[in-house]
């Protein structure tokens, strides 16, 4: 049998039967061998592994996309109160290094402090919701359409909600979406995960936008400057995490931290 090219190479685009004849040669411990393959039909370019993967993310995105409750973020979870737990608890381990280098080495300074990971704050915040705007409401993640979407049981009502949590130094972006939103929470959790302990604030404030007409960067200090802000938000304050996840707090409206 006379050995030749397999057809397809140079047949991509045709669409003309072919047969094709090749052979495989090998060698092992027990001899060499050979293996003649015959194949017929129509021999047609295929596809790459990488353009049939980004084949099927498109496919996928267009039949989410064309979901009526494409807003919703399916199948997300929040962290559970162990889990959320545990989280603070590795992040104070690696403030309290850095804090640590920082007391021994000068260098250390160059060393910056983690942002607080979004799953943390917003997952205190889904489990809190009760607590901050009472018992008929409940949390979950918001999806494309906001962080979290708080709904009022009794009535069926949703309010976008938008989550910010910041340490030591309380910088704070406040985005434009965080602006349309209808109620945006801020945590503010100080030197708590440096120093291992200490208070754990949350500032509720409804209507953003009203207060802050564009979005900008500014600290604590500059947020409850802005005209109204003092009067519009309600602050909780929480002895620590586990508290905050147990037990309701006493809100005091229009308190600096």
């Amino acid at each position: 049998m006379e050995e030749r090219a397999p057809p397809y190479v140079h047949q991509h685009d045709r669409a003309v039967p072919k047969v094709g004849h090749y052979r495989l040669f090998g060698a092992n411990s027990g001899g060499s061998w050979i293996v003649c393959v015959c194949f017929a039909g129509t021999c047609r370019k295929v596809p790459t592994a990488e353009w049939s993967l980004r084949k099927m993310r498109n496919t996928s995105q267009h039949v989410a996309s064309s979901r009526p409750d494409c807003g919703v973020a399916v199948g997300r979870k929040p962290l559970t109160v162990r889990e959320i737990l545990e989280l603070e608890a590795a992040l104070m381990e690696v403030f309290g290094t850095i804090r640590e280098l920082r007391e021994r080495s000068a260098a250390a300074r160059h060393i910056k402090f983690p942002p607080l990971p979004a799953v943390l704050s917003e997952s205190i915040a889904i489990a809190i919701t009760p607590t901050l705007f009472g018992s008929d409401w409940k949390g979950r993640y918001g999806g494309s359409a906001a962080d979290m979407i708080i709904e009022n049981l009794a009535t069926r009502s949703l309010l976008r909600v938008e989550v910010k949590a910041t340490g030591r130094h309380a910088f704070q972006e406040l985005k434009e979406k965080d602006l349309r939103a209808d109620v945006l929470i801020w945590f503010r959790f100080g030197r708590r995960m440096e120093l291992g302990a200490g208070e754990i604030v949350a500032a509720v404030i409804e209507a953003p936008g009203k207060y802050v007409p564009s979005q900008c960067r500014l600290d604590v200090r500059r947020f409850e400057a802005i005209a109204g802000i003092q009067e519009a938000q309600k602050i909780f304050r929480f002895e620590s995490l586990a508290a905050m996840l147990a037990t309701p707090a006493t809100s005091v409206r229009g308190e600096p931290v």
